[in-house]
């Protein structure tokens, strides 16, 4: 038996996305990309930006999807937020 969760960095090696294949039985899979630089729209300007590709698989007869869609949502928050992080460290970059 394995974990619930599995948390996978398929693309740390390259600037694209990367992809996984799931071949276990977790609940919920995260496959974490590379970092990619490409244009966006911040407020109301276009800039370029660093963007990490990240996927996020659930088994759905075991998690409903308005769950997974609101643990998406405060996922992408809390890593737009900087959460977690040290303030000299996110001023410094």
């Amino acid at each position: 038996m394995l974990g619930t969760i599995t948390v996978s960095s398929v693309g740390i090696f390259g600037r694209t996305g990367g992809w996984g294949i799931v071949i276990s039985s977790e609940t919920v899979h995260v496959m974490i990309g590379g970092i990619a630089i490409k244009p966006g729209v911040v407020g109301n300007e276009m800039l370029i930006r660093e963007y990490l590709d990240l996927t996020l698989m659930a088994d759905h007869s075991i998690v409903d999807g308005g769950f997974i869609a609101r643990l998406l949502q405060r996922l992408i928050d809390l890593i737009e937020n900087s959460y977690g992080l040290d303030d000299n460290l996110i001023k410094s970059s």
